[in-house]
C-alpha cells in the first residue's frame, strides 16, 4: 500500500497545483489545498539496504568516473524516491582539463560536446528486457549557472509533475530473473538496441548514453532494484566486477574530503575506475516490430 502511494506522487502534487488554481476560482479549505502535496512528502520510500550486494558486470567498458556514488554516501543522490538509493551516475573519464565552477554564459553546451555521449551501455547481467524507451530527445546540458538554477527550480518542479518518466529520461530495465532488476538511464535519442521481451546476456549492447530525463550533462545512471516499476522499488547494493579503480581521483569530482577507504568493486564519488575492453560491436539497429 505505501509502495502504491509512493508511486502515485506525481498525482498527488497535480491534485495540489490544480487546487491551488482553484482557489483563485473558488473557496477551497486551506488543508484540502495542502493535503495532497504533504501526503506526497510524508510517504516514505522503500528500503532494502540490508540487502547483500549483487555482483554484476559494469555496465560499460574503458576508463570512467563514478559520480553521485553509494560508496560515498547513501542515499547516493540524497534520495530514495524511484529506487535509486543505491544509484550511481558514471561518465567517461577525459585527461582534458575542465572549468573549476560554471559560468554564466547564457549558451549550454550541446550533448555532443561530451566524450560520454554515444558511448555503447551494456548489460550489467542476463535477463529480460521489460521496457525499453527512447523517444525523448538529448537537450543541452545544464553547464552554466542559469542553466543549473533553471533545472533545479522551474525544471525540477516540471518534471516532478510530468511523472518518473521525465526524470529518468530514455532507459531500458532488465529482469534478472532472481527478484532484481537493473535500470540503465538517460539514454540516447533512438539508441534503445533491445525490444521488450527480448533475451540478453551480461556483455549486450543496450543502448547508448545520452543527454535525456533530469540530467545536467551526458551520463549514464544505473540502478538495481527490488521491483519493475522504479516508483514503487527500493534500491539494491550492488558490486562491478571485473573492476579495476584507479589510485589518483579526477581532481574535478572527486570531493573535499578524500575517501577513506576503497570499496571493492564500487568506485566512490570521484574515483577513476577501468573495466575490460569487451570488443563491444556498434549497437544493431531494432526490428521494425519492437
Amino acid at each position: 500500500m505505501m509502495r502504491m502511494l509512493k508511486a502515485a506522487s506525481p498525482w498527488l502534487l497535480r491534485a495540489f497545483v490544480l487546487l491551488v488554481a482553484l482557489s483563485f476560482v473558488i473557496e477551497v479549505p486551506v488543508w484540502l489545498v495542502f493535503a495532497p502535496l504533504g501526503l506526497a512528502i510524508a510517504v516514505p520510500s522503500p528500503r532494502a539496504d540490508d540487502e547483500s550486494p549483487q555482483t554484476m558486470h559494469a555496465p560499460v567498458t574503458g576508463r570512467w568516473v563514478a559520480i553521485n556514488s553509494p560508496a560515498t554516501k547513501v542515499p547516493s543522490h540524497g534520495v530514495r524516491t524511484l529506487g535509486q538509493a543505491f544509484a550511481v551516475d558514471i561518465l567517461q573519464a577525459s585527461d582534458s582539463p575542465r572549468e573549476s565552477a560554471p559560468g554564466w554564459q547564457w549558451r549550454q553546451a550541446e550533448p555532443q560536446e561530451f566524450p560520454s555521449f554515444g558511448e555503447p551501455v551494456l548489460a550489467a547481467g542476463s535477463g529480460t528486457v521489460i521496457a525499453a524507451h527512447d523517444g525523448k530527445r538529448d537537450h543541452r546540458a545544464r553547464n552554466t549557472w542559469p542553466g543549473l538554477i533553471y533545472m533545479m527550480s522551474l525544471e525540477a518542479f516540471g518534471r516532478e509533475l510530468a511523472g518518473h518518466r521525465s526524470i529518468i529520461g530514455n532507459h531500458v530495465i532488465l529482469d534478472h530473473s532472481d527478484g532484481t532488476f537493473s535500470m540503465y538511464a538517460h539514454l540516447k535519442h533512438g539508441s534503445a538496441a533491445v525490444c521488450v521481451g527480448q533475451k540478453v546476456r551480461a556483455g549486450d549492447v543496450l543502448g547508448a548514453v545520452g543527454n535525456t530525463g533530469n540530467t545536467s550533462e551526458p551520463h549514464l545512471h544505473f540502478q538495481l532494484m527490488d521491483r519493475p516499476q522504479a516508483a514503487m522499488a527500493a534500491g539494491l547494493p550492488f558490486r562491478w566486477s571485473p573492476l579495476t579503480i584507479e589510485p589518483d581521483p579526477d581532481p574535478h569530482w572527486a570531493p573535499k574530503k578524500p575517501v577513506a577507504e576503497t570499496v571493492e568493486g564500487l568506485p566512490a564519488t570521484g574515483q577513476i575506475f577501468r573495466t575490460p575492453e569487451s570488443g563491444v560491436m556498434p549497437q544493431p539497429k531494432r526490428e521494425a516490430s519492437c
